[in-house]
């Protein structure tokens, strides 16, 4: 069966998109309330910082956030994971009468290089009860780029801003020789599962590839890449995605490459998908 993908097209404007479905995670346990903005992965007992909690949630667990945080930065300046691992898609030349072809082989695990927060399971973070939300950053800057998060599941994120995150194809030739660069995917956000925003801004994040002509080495969604994507009043803006095979600034899926599909003046209504 074949899946779907919900795109979305805007890049500077507000962009709603009718969808059904419970933002609020699947988990029965209560929420972790994070109550530091420092970056720390063991802080001192008492603190949860987003990066512990992160650590230490269950699959769809909630993370929210207290009051006092309301409208703070959380500024990142860790890379959590070196070669963080998602499913990505992986082509192939055939035969044709016409002559060779690319075509896909299928989705399979792929090394997506540096993020700043990485996790394998079901995340949310829900920043709801503060009235200016919050703000994680990427405190790197291209001299030491990383995107900001990645998840290898579902994503739920409500009035959370993601800014700096910078996400580069990387020469790993020497040691994976099925990968010889890491995936320059989704420069704020990388997910493979259900990415799920509500009332977000995704600004000033980029993916950086080559000139040559390789789509591993392309650079696709600027500021959010994911397997199926739904937005409801979420802001893109100044996202960008820079070398040859560049394409989607503000977000990208691997059945589009990252292209927008054609141009609408309203927005994407449909939040149907089915399995592949």
């Amino acid at each position: 069966m074949e899946k779907y993908q919900v795109f979305i097209m805007s890049l500077f404007m507000s962009l709603s998109i009718l969808c059904c479905s419970n933002n609020n995670g699947s988990s029965s346990l209560p929420a972790i309330t994070v109550n530091s903005l420092d970056d720390i992965s063991a802080p001192p007992a008492g603190t949860v910082t987003l990066r512990s909690a992160l650590a230490s949630a269950a699959s769809g667990q909630s993370i929210i956030f207290d009051t006092s945080l309301d409208g703070g930065t959380i500024q990142l300046s860790i890379v959590g994971e070196e070669h963080s691992i998602l499913k990505g898609e992986v082509m192939e030349m055939i035969g044709k009468p016409s002559g060779p072809v690319t075509s896909l082989k299928g989705y399979f695990d792929r090394d997506y290089g540096r993020s700043a927060l990485y996790v394998q399971k079901d995340v949310v973070i829900d920043a709801a009860a503060l009235s200016s939300g919050i703000t994680l950053s990427w405190t790197g800057g291209t001299e030491n780029p990383a995107r900001v998060l990645a998840v290898y599941g579902n994503l739920t994120l409500n009035n959370v801003s993601i800014t700096g995150g910078n996400s580069v194809a990387a020469d790993i030739s020497a040691d994976n020789e099925d990968q010889p660069w890491t995936l320059a995917r989704g420069g704020a956000v990388a997910v493979w599962g259900i990415a799920r925003l509500t009332n977000c801004r995704l600004y000033n994040n980029s993916c950086e590839g080559d000139f040559e002509s390789s789509r591993d080495r392309g650079a696709f969604g600027g500021g959010i890449y994911a397997n199926i994507i739904y937005m409801e009043e979420c802001i893109a803006s100044g996202n960008s995605v820079v070398g040859g095979g560049a394409a989607g600034g503000g977000r990208g899926s691997p059945r589009s490459g990252g292209r927008a599909p054609a141009r609408r003046r309203r927005p994407a209504r449909s939040a149907a998908a089915r399995p592949r």
